[in-house]
C-alpha cells in the first residue's frame, strides 16, 4: 500500500507543481494589466450585448488571455523593432540617460553586464563542474567554475586563482562565490546543466554524464 502511495505521489507531484508554477507565472504577468483588459471587455460588451458582466469569472479569464496575447504581440513587435536602426538609436539614447542618473546607473550597468554574460552564446557563464571543499575541508560540494580570480584580488588571495560559484539547494539562484586554488578542485565530467538538475532535486535525480 505504501509503495503504491509513493508511486502515485511521485507521479502526481511534478504535475501539480508544474501547474502551480504555470498559474503563478500567468498571475504575475497579467496582474498589473488585468483591470485594464477587464474594463475594455466590459466596454465591448456594452456595444455587442454579450452579457459578460453576468459572468465575472469568465470575464476575468478572458482578461488574462487578452493580456497574455497583448504581451506576446508586444514582445514580438519589440523584437522586430530591435532589428531596425531607429530603435537601436533610441535604445542607446535611453542608455545614456540611465548612465547619468545616480544610483540607477550603477544598478543598470550591473544588470546589463549580467544579462550580456548570461545570454552570450559564445561564452558560457558556468564553464566547468567541480567538487570543492565546502563548508569545511572534510566536506565536498558541487560548484561551477565561472572564471579566474580578478587581477585586483590576486595580490591578496595568493594561490587562489579560480572563482567558483557554489549554488544552494533546491533553488540554485542563491549561493556562495568563493576563491580556490585550482589544485583544491576536482573536476567532474558532468556538464553544468546536468549538475544543476541534481542540485534542484536535492540529490534525488541521478547525476550522470551528458547523454547517458
Amino acid at each position: 500500500m505504501k509503495k503504491y502511495f509513493l508511486t502515485g505521489l511521485a507521479t502526481l507531484l511534478p504535475i501539480v507543481l508544474s501547474l502551480f508554477i504555470f498559474i503563478w507565472l500567468i498571475d504575475l504577468l497579467t496582474a498589473p494589466f488585468v483591470d485594464i483588459a477587464e474594463y475594455l471587455l466590459l466596454q465591448f460588451d456594452r456595444h455587442y450585448h454579450l452579457s459578460l458582466n453576468q459572468h465575472l469569472t469568465l470575464t476575468l479569464w478572458l482578461s488574462r488571455i487578452l493580456v497574455i496575447c497583448s504581451l506576446l504581440l508586444l514582445t514580438l513587435f519589440l523584437g522586430v523593432l530591435a532589428q531596425k536602426y531607429l530603435f537601436s538609436w533610441t535604445l542607446r539614447w535611453m542608455q545614456k540617460i540611465l548612465a547619468h542618473i545616480p544610483f540607477i546607473r550603477g544598478l543598470y550597468k550591473m544588470l546589463q553586464e549580467m544579462t550580456q554574460a548570461l545570454f552570450d552564446s559564445k561564452q558560457k557563464p558556468l564553464k566547468e563542474t567541480v567538487l570543492a571543499p565546502f563548508p569545511h575541508g572534510k566536506a565536498r560540494a558541487i560548484g561551477f567554475i565561472t572564471g579566474s580570480t580578478p587581477e585586483i584580488l590576486q595580490k591578496k588571495a595568493i594561490n587562489n586563482d579560480t572563482v567558483v560559484f557554489i549554488p544552494t539547494s533546491p533553488h540554485p539562484i542563491s549561493g556562495f562565490l568563493l576563491l580556490y586554488s585550482s589544485q583544491d578542485l576536482q573536476k567532474i565530467e558532468t556538464p553544468p546543466e546536468q549538475a544543476l538538475k541534481w542540485i534542484i532535486s536535492c540529490g534525488v535525480l541521478p547525476l550522470d554524464k551528458e547523454g547517458t
